[in-house]
């Protein structure tokens, strides 16, 4: 069971980043054109910065499992020193426990916030007219995923490899 959780991750893990990656580097690319259009050609854009936000919160809700299975997460060390010895062994499972908690606690979160989005159904207030439920479905997405990567990470044998 757990092999399967672990593999069915690592596959969802991998479509995120590279739909992640793909918007970090459309973002990345139509900045790029908008500063050369405003301050070259005085012809800016409308509705790039709009884009770039909504963009930024897909690339941030995709990138939150696979980082954390890379193992590219931020992590404390500032502790490290004052745990006891028996006990520094146990710290990456109690972090992935720590991010199970996290992780359903932001899920809880985020589902009941996109669903009063979808009840409610407004326009995001920007240039672009997207609605927010559209913006808002990606974070409960990305928070199961996270909650899933987690799990399986955890479930994961004792002696197998710190990151996947």
């Amino acid at each position: 069971m757990a092999d399967v959780l672990l593999a069915f991750v690592i596959a969802v893990n991998r479509v995120f980043a590279a739909v992640a990656s793909l918007l970090i580097l459309a973002v990345a690319l139509l900045v790029f054109w908008d500063v050369v259009a405003r301050y070259a050609f005085d012809a800016p854009s409308l509705w790039i910065s709009d884009f770039a936000k909504f963009s930024l919160t897909y690339i941030f809700f995709l990138g939150l499992a696979p980082a954390l299975q890379s193992g590219h997460h931020v992590s404390v060390d500032l502790f490290d020193g004052l745990w006891p010895d028996f006990l520094k062994p146990l710290m990456p499972r109690l972090a992935l426990i720590a991010c199970i908690v996290f992780g359903c606690v932001l899920l809880w979160f985020l589902a009941k916030l996109t669903l009063r989005t979808f009840d409610r159904n407004p326009l995001a207030q920007t240039i672009l007219p997207v609605r927010l439920k559209y913006i808002h479905v990606v974070g409960p997405v990305g928070a199961a995923q996270f909650v899933l990567t987690s799990l399986a990470l955890l479930l994961r044998p004792a002696g197998s490899a710190e990151r996947v």
